[in-house]
């Protein structure tokens, strides 16, 4: 019978797959009755109803599998509750999610899916600090897990960590994620005022992947950084050459004509990054700052409402409505 049913299900995902959408899951609708009898069907068929965007399908198929965890393994119970965990934080019920994951490292303290998705959960709920202990933990018992160990390098950035996001760095040499790697070193470098060093990482990602956006915009950035404007300028223009929509290089070459006090120039170039994202705060901003160096102190005064349009409480924008009142008295 599993055979036949198995069968019916990898048809079903054929007609799905060749435009038969309909058919395919009345195909898989008409397998539930069954699934409900058999829990390796049942999350199967959940897994697949997931990945078509049936959440509440997939979800209750897996609710109604918790009489049949004294039947199945361990492993089954974990997977079972793992996929589960995931469509409620779908739905946002972050603390029935929570739970599930608990559950799994109740069954096994050290599996690795569970961890990692145990620290997403702990990030979705601004607790940085407590996602780190979890992949700590997993590192401390795997060390040769460069995914879970990129992760946490990338969190050490951020709660600024630098020597342990360094020492990560390291270990990850020579690892799939070598280039990304070499990408938030240069980033952190920057961070760390070491613009020369970020400078010559981000070009040898270059020399490896000549049409790395990442790459490109990080040589800008630490150009400017070095005062190397015109530089900073032409490595933008390669990046719109390959996107014309990327935000960073408007914002990084408004930056340095604005510092190379072509006003005018920039002032054009973050009209364009706004035509491209009129919800972007900072380009509001900074027409502000330059209408306002321009002595367009209208202009200026017609970017604020806008931006205080996107958030009427933004505190750079009340600071420079005070600065533009300030002006019109004097």
């Amino acid at each position: 019978m599993n055979g036949t049913i198995y069968e019916q299900i990898e048809r079903a995902i054929e007609q799905i797959q060749t435009g038969e959408v309909e058919e395919g899951l009345g195909q898989l609708r008409g397998m539930l009755a069954y699934a409900r009898q058999d829990p390796e069907v049942a999350f199967q068929l959940a897994d697949i109803f997931y990945e078509l965007g049936h959440l509440d399908t997939a979800l209750t198929l897996l609710l109604e599998l918790e009489p049949f965890f004294h039947d199945v393994s361990t492993d089954m119970q974990i997977e079972i509750r793992a996929l589960r965990a995931e469509m409620l934080i779908d739905v946002g019920q972050l603390d029935q999610a929570m739970g599930e994951l608990l559950q799994c490292l109740e069954l096994e303290p050290d599996h690795i899916g569970v961890s990692v998705l145990l620290a997403d959960l702990y990030l979705m709920q601004n607790l940085p600090e407590v996602a780190c202990r979890y992949l700590e933990r997993i590192l401390e018992t795997h060390e040769d897990e460069p995914d879970v160990a990129f992760i946490l390098s990338e969190l050490y950035v951020d709660l600024g960590e630098w020597e342990k996001a360094l020492d990560l760095f390291e270990q990850l040499k020579g690892t799939e994620y070598e280039q990304r790697v070499a990408i938030s070193k240069g980033n952190l470098f920057s961070q760390m005022g070491r613009f020369e060093e970020a400078y010559t990482l981000f070009q040898a990602v270059r020399a490896a992947d000549p049409v790395s956006e990442e790459a490109l915009l990080g040589c800008a950035v630490t150009a400017l950084q070095l005062d190397q404007g015109q530089v900073a300028i032409e490595l933008c223009d390669q990046l719109l050459a390959l996107d014309e929509d990327h935000l960073g290089a408007y914002q990084v070459k408004g930056e340095a004509l604005q510092k190379e006090d072509r006003l005018d120039a920039a002032r054009t170039v973050f009209e364009q990054a706004l035509s491209r994202n009129e919800h972007e705060d900072t380009i509001y901003l900074k027409l502000v700052e330059l209408h306002f160096l321009m002595d367009d102190l209208e202009q200026a005064k017609n970017y604020l409402k806008h931006l205080f349009a996107l958030d009427e409480q933004h505190e750079q924008g009340k600071e420079w409505q005070a600065r533009l009142y300030d002006s019109r008295l004097n």
